[in-house]
């Protein structure tokens, strides 16, 4: 009896569990809709309390000056983080009101007769309309934090541009006094004294022992350049024999000259770069050269000897003064070896300027110094700058005239001599703006705004860089993809006619400029100090979709769909063609139905 009990007892306990768990899983499933909701979202990363803290304090940081350059772009990454979480999550709130809606309009409407609503039904408008507030206070807190987000980077943008102008805009003691000049120039003497001093200062301080070792590490030392010397001319012949110009080729495309020319410029300098890398080898092994001011000095002279060497080849590389076939840049050969010649002094002046910069910066001479330094250095910048456009333009005019006058040939015609005119105009008026912006920016660091003027001319030789190099690509990858486009494959395999592949060819550049044209613009503004990364976000969000009104519009959307659009044609043509030659030519059917089927 007892059994029977205790089975009975089990039993009931065992249905009133399965009872109680029904009843849990029907209430979860009856769970009104702003527990579901905020249950869906009570585990998601968003946290709006926390990033609106967050955001507080950096605000806090940034108006109080407590922020470094590497803690402002971990502002920026952080800030670009945060709007893509916050934008994903508002889009989340959007949707769920959006259901939210749509259930409430389930109910149908309101009464407004004064009638008494059914229990359950004003039950649930009740929780949907609680639901749909708690969803849109979500989605309006998503847009004052994301209008936060853009304050913050307009701030950061403040900040660095504050910090920039006032490092730029810190005043020397203006060396257009006569007595600041002499006391400056007095101190560059002592300083270039030193220099030449340093070595024998070096030696003079060395123990006994040290002095009997650095005289039994000669023969070695020369041995080790020798064998360095030997290493390098192997691998330059090596270079030039495999990679470099190929005499036999008579018209070499631009991208063969491309890719020659970074081996060649390669091989000049893998002569000096060898030995300089044994000299330092056997320098940072002994220890007895690596310390003092001639130490310092060493050092400097062979970082700068081999970024001279490798500027000059690529000067060399570029220009081609004895490789006309193999010219990077469009010149005749005359002024290619004027303009290499220009370009040989200026990157020797340039490395001894910095040169000369770096150790006193390093050696920690007095700021007078230095600062004489950099305004010789804008000096010669300037020189340089007004050097290259003589050579490049001026040189070129003298030559013709010689040539005109040498040549016994009738008179030029009206329009001629009109475009000629025209063009010593334009040269004249490119020549007197650049004096003019060299003679203004040198006489800036005259009056103590030295840092200002160094950073112009600096900015301004990097940005003319910047844009050869990116010249030079653009033409490479324009002729790579021209010689891809015109492989047979794709005239064997997609019967593309020729007309088609220059079409696509066409369009590909008209693509791709754009593209070459905002690298330059994000180049040359983050070379001249703008925060790039703060525009990288902006045309992110751009590029990406931004709203006008109630419309949503991407930019690369539209692309991308233009893109498709033409791809599409291109496969539907080519498939067109493929059916018709292939299939419905070997088909006897009428000419009419086969037009149709195509």
């Amino acid at each position: 009896m007892n059994k029977i009990i205790r089975v009975l007892t089990f039993a009931l306990l065992a249905v009133g569990l399965s009872a109680g768990s029904s009843e849990a899983k029907t209430a979860k499933l009856e769970i009104d809709a702003e527990t579901k909701v905020v249950d869906s979202l009570s585990n998601a990363e968003v946290n709006f309390g926390v990033i609106g803290k967050q955001l507080t304090t950096m605000e806090n940081q940034l108006k109080n000056g407590n922020s470094s350059s590497d803690s402002l772009s971990e502002n920026v990454r952080f800030l670009s983080e945060t709007r893509t979480r916050i934008s994903n999550a508002k889009k989340l709130y959007e949707r769920e009101l959006e259901f939210v809606q749509k259930r409430i309009e389930a109910l149908g409407p309101e009464p407004t007769d004064g009638s008494q609503e059914i229990e359950a039904i004003a039950r649930k408008r009740k929780e949907f309309n609680e639901e749909a507030s708690y969803q849109k206070g979500q989605v309006a807190e998503a847009d004052l934090l994301l209008a936060r987000i853009d304050e913050l980077d307009t701030l950061i943008v403040n900040v660095r541009n504050h910090e920039l102008l006032g490092n730029l805009l810190t005043t020397q003691k203006p060396l257009i006094y006569p007595a600041n000049l002499f006391r400056a120039t007095t101190l560059f003497v002592e300083f270039t004294l030193d220099i030449l001093e340093s070595p024998v200062k070096w030696y003079q301080g060395l123990t006994e022992d040290q002095k009997i070792y650095v005289k039994s590490n000669i023969i070695p030392v020369s041995l080790v350049a020798l064998l360095s010397l030997w290493l390098g001319i192997y691998l330059r012949l090596f270079i030039m024999r495999h990679f470099g110009y190929n005499k036999e080729v008579e018209h070499p495309r631009y991208g063969r000259k491309f890719f020659a020319a970074i081996f060649v410029a390669i091989a000049y300098g893998v002569i000096p770069a060898t030995i300089i890398a044994g000299f330092m080898i056997w320098m940072y092994s002994t220890k007895i050269m690596n310390s003092g001011f001639f130490g310092i000095v060493i050092n400097s002279f062979l970082f700068y000897t081999l970024l001279v060497i490798l500027a000059r080849a690529v000067s060399r590389v570029s220009f081609a003064p004895y490789n006309e076939k193999w010219r990077l840049i469009n010149v005749d050969t005359d002024k290619a070896k004027r303009m290499t010649s220009a370009l040989y002094l200026t990157v020797f002046l340039l490395g001894v300027c910095s040169f000369l910069s770096h150790v006193a910066a390093s050696a920690n001479y007095s700021v007078e110094l230095i600062s004489f330094i950099s305004m010789i250095s804008c000096a010669v910048k300037g020189l340089c700058i007004i050097l290259i456009v003589k050579r490049y333009l001026w040189d070129s005019i003298a030559d013709k005239d010689i040539d005109d006058d040498d040549a016994e040939a009738s008179a030029p015609s009206p329009a001629e001599a009109a475009e000629e005119d025209a063009r010593v105009n334009s040269v004249f008026k490119i020549t007197f703006l650049t004096v003019v912006f060299v003679a203004v920016t040198f006489g800036i660091s005259l009056f103590g705004y030295v840092r200002l003027s160094a950073f112009i001319f600096n900015r301004f030789l990097l940005s003319v860089v910047a844009i050869g190099i990116l010249l030079v690509i653009r033409k490479a990858l324009s002729e790579f993809l021209h010689r891809v486009l015109l492989m047979r494959f794709w005239v064997k395999t997609f019967k593309l006619r020729r007309k088609i592949v220059s079409k696509i060819d066409f369009w590909s550049n008209l693509v791709i400029d754009p593209m070459f044209v905002l690298i330059g613009i994000f180049t040359i503004l983050g070379i001249w100090g703008v925060s790039t990364d703060i525009m990288l976000q902006s045309s992110k969000k751009f590029f990406l979709g931004f709203k006008v009104g109630e419309v949503e519009i991407s930019p690369l959307a539209i692309l991308m769909g233009i893109i498709s659009f033409f791809i599409a044609l291109a496969v539907v043509k080519a498939l067109k063609i493929r059916l018709v030659n292939n299939v419905l030519a070997k088909m006897d059917i009428d000419d009419g139905i086969r037009h149709s089927l195509a």
